[in-house]
């Protein structure tokens, strides 16, 4: 199976919200017009969400020698077995779909670091500003060669890692227009009822401090010891972009 993007949603629980953004997410960048495919991945735990995905087109893929995987896991897990897709885009199944999102999101990436070249390119909606996306798009060789995807960190901080790391290294842009709102719980006050985001934010302590320990020792290429550190944010501002 060839293609130009592979897009991994990793599920855990709220399989009724995870169909709904399957659904958008295909609808509004139908797989017979665009060059991708959409990959839905889990641990056994969450098998049956998984599988109930490919009506709407996505491939079901399941570890089953683990019950429940970790996002950046899960990535890492669909990104092993998928190799011939030179661009990635990490999805989630707390998404709404802006319009074209992925025909934006690849027209970003085009004009501003080149099809054939490595960047990071990141969809915009995610309450964030230009220095990071919670979702973007980047190439399998720069994924690579930052130490694949950030397995490290418990739930958070791996995209700010890799965001950093590519703005550093001046390959990260923002594509304002191409959008991929995060319908996050916490943003309308419902977190509190939702244990799957419970169970993400309760490391967010840990997972800052590892963020910051691994950029004052400027990403080392095995992901340090966890530690309870806490160190300033310093993070360049790099090109947003206008479609």
């Amino acid at each position: 199976m060839r293609g130009l993007l592979l897009g991994i949603l990793p599920c855990r629980g709220r399989k009724e919200t995870t169909l709904e953004c399957v659904k958008r997410l295909v609808y509004t960048a139908p797989l017979e017009t665009y060059p991708w495919k959409l990959v839905t991945v889990s641990g056994t735990e969450d098998k049956d969400i998984v599988n109930a995905t490919a009506k709407f087109g996505a491939i079901p893929l399941v570890d089953e020698s683990r019950s429940r995987l970790t996002y950046w896991e899960a990535l890492q897990y669909a990104t092993d077995k998928f190799t011939n897709f030179p661009l990635i885009a990490n999805l989630a199944n707390d998404l709404l779909p802006g319009g074209k999102w992925l025909q934006k999101g690849l027209i970003a990436y085009v004009k501003t670091i080149g099809r054939d070249n490595t960047g990071l390119v990141g969809f915009n909606g995610d309450s964030h500003g230009p220095e990071d996306a919670c979702h973007f798009i980047i190439h399998r060789e720069l994924l690579k060669q930052y130490g694949g995807w950030p397995t490290w960190y418990n739930h958070n901080f791996g995209d700010a890692e890799l965001c950093q790391r590519a703005s550093d290294d001046k390959k990260y842009f923002k594509a304002p227009w191409a959008l991929l709102y995060h319908n996050h719980a916490y943003f309308y006050g419902e977190e509190r009822n939702d244990r799957v985001y419970r169970e993400g934010r309760k490391y967010e302590q840990e997972d800052q401090a590892l963020f910051q320990k691994r950029k004052a020792d400027s990403w080392p290429a095995i992901g340090s010891q966890k530690q309870d550190t806490t160190l300033e944010f310093n993070i360049q501002k790099p090109q947003t972009i206008l479609l």
